[in-house]
């Protein structure tokens, strides 16, 4: 009996590998805002000080902000819905950030990346708190009902609250209003 051969696909761009990075670019691009992962590797101060025609310059500033996801001849609905998506994006990073050094549950940060982009209203509801000093009390509620876990008490809490340049009363004001709009 004869064992069958198998036929393998030896061309390029036939592995299931090059399928794999290809979903991992689009993943990439969705949730980086739209903006290429480029880095430049000039400013816009480098750029003036070039010496360079001032249409060169121009040029190489407009290629700059494009690269930063900024386009002129976006319309203001398109400028409008790319700020709401950095925005969320922001809103994001910042509990992910704050979840790695609470040590919050998958659980826990997707629940508060929930409530902090989806529920609440931070504009009309917070008045000068920031956006990370509100996603700091989101997850503090989050992890305060779910785990029953006192933070004030951890090192890493107090550090966290401080660097956000936050007092205990601060935090706690932003508790009560977290808590109250989630009733």
């Amino acid at each position: 009996m004869k064992v069958a051969e198998h036929k393998l696909a030896r061309d390029v761009g036939n592995g299931a590998n090059d399928e794999l990075e290809e979903l991992r670019d689009e993943e990439r691009f969705k949730t980086n805002g739209m903006v290429t992962d480029t880095a430049t590797t000039f400013d816009t101060q480098d750029i003036n000080s070039l010496d360079a025609p001032q249409s060169r310059k121009a040029t190489l500033r407009r290629l700059k902000q494009r690269q930063e996801g900024y386009d002129r001849n976006e319309s203001r609905q398109q400028k409008r819905q790319k700020e709401a998506m950095n925005r969320e994006e922001d809103k994001r990073r910042a509990v992910d950030t704050f979840a790695a050094h609470l040590d919050a549950t998958p659980h826990q940060r997707r629940r508060a990346t929930h409530i902090l982009i989806d529920v609440l209203n931070i504009g009309k509801n917070f008045g000068s708190y920031n956006t990370e000093q509100i996603a700091f009390g989101v997850l503090n509620v989050v992890i305060q009902n779910e785990d029953n876990r006192l933070l004030t008490d951890e090192d890493q809490y107090v550090q966290l609250r401080n660097d956000l340049n936050l007092s205990a009363s601060g935090i706690t004001q932003i508790r009560r209003t977290v808590r109250k709009l989630l009733e």
